[in-house]
């Protein structure tokens, strides 16, 4: 973010906290605390050598790390999209299986469609949505520090908006829910 901005706002956000009976510390605390996530942090830059081939060898994985801190890089919650593609195949398949012989009275050839079917498009549900996520990580790696770490990337603007959206959505759901219920 560009300095001079990030000045005029913690200037701004002390004067008026001071104004309102808060000591100086107790304001840029506060500010610290409160408007951190929700100001921009880093302008957009291109991604170095080296963060390439982290990015190159993360997709390459079969599976993400599934432990992670937040000490860890950001291509940590990368991963191939084989499994994805192959279990997303594997469970379409089945269940169009299902459908196309419960649809055609057991025969085999409904059964045979259905799978063909099923597993197309699951598998590519499953590889697409992988390949979305992996280059949306790519995309956020753009805004955040060389070196990024998890930590990094959970206190981005954008992440916080995703997640609040995510929430909200989640919210009305159970709303929703709860009111078809009476």
């Amino acid at each position: 973010m560009n300095e001079k901005i990030q000045q005029a706002f913690e200037r701004g956000f002390v004067k008026a906290a001071v104004e309102a009976g808060f000591s100086e510390k107790q304001a840029r605390d506060t500010m610290n605390l409160a408007h951190q996530q929700l100001m921009p942090q880093y302008d957009k830059r291109q991604l170095s050598l080296d963060e390439l081939v982290a990015i190159e060898q993360a997709k390459g994985k079969l599976l993400p790390k599934i432990f992670t801190s937040y000490k860890d890089p950001v291509t940590a919650k990368m991963y191939s999209t084989a499994l994805p593609t192959g279990l997303g195949a594997l469970l379409g398949g089945g269940a169009g299986a299902l459908l196309g012989s419960a649809l055609t009275g057991g025969s085999g050839t409904g059964l045979g469609v259905g799978a063909l079917l099923g597993g197309g498009l699951g598998g590519a549900f499953g590889h697409f949505n992988q390949k979305a996520r992996n280059e949306s990580l790519e995309e956020q790696m753009t805004r955040l520090p060389v070196g990024a770490t998890l930590r990094d990337y959970y206190a981005d603007p954008l992440y916080q908006k995703n997640q609040d959206i995510a929430r909200e959505n989640h919210n009305n759901m159970m709303i929703r829910m709860l009111l078809s219920k009476r």
